[in-house]
């Protein structure tokens, strides 16, 4: 499967479905919206492959309040959650909708730790 990771209201729920050939409010497409929308890791096989072919959408990477009034992100909270499913991923793709920030560097760190592949997506770079 492909792992599709990273900040929420990155695209990736619009990149699942893009690449299945279907619109937003086609049966079977991934919800998307601006805001965080999926709660759960979700496959969604490609329709012309639906055996082999399966790109599992991770909930995005939500920054936590955090003591002092700073935002951080646990990336063990992260794994205890979701890492199961993203070890049975043969390739993530971490998107960030900006420059790459630290959260998605960890994921993908861990994830290559795992022994995955990682490519990093930046998505909604026309709006910088």
């Amino acid at each position: 499967c492909v792992g599709i990771v990273g900040d929420y209201g990155a695209g990736k729920s619009t990149f699942i479905n893009s690449i299945r050939g279907l619109r937003p409010k086609d049966p079977g497409a991934a919800e998307v919206g601006l805001y965080h929308t999926t709660l759960v890791a979700t496959d969604y096989p490609h329709p012309a492959r639906p055996d082999s072919l399966i790109f599992v959408n991770f909930p995005g990477v939500l920054l936590k309040k955090g003591s002092g009034g700073v935002r951080d992100f646990d990336i063990q909270d992260y794994l205890n959650e979701y890492g199961r499913k993203m070890d049975q991923c043969h390739v993530l793709l971490v998107f960030s909708s900006g420059r790459i920030q630290d959260n998605a560097l960890q994921i993908g760190m861990k994830a290559r730790d795992m022994g995955k592949r990682v490519l990093f997506v930046r998505s909604q770079f026309d709006i910088d």
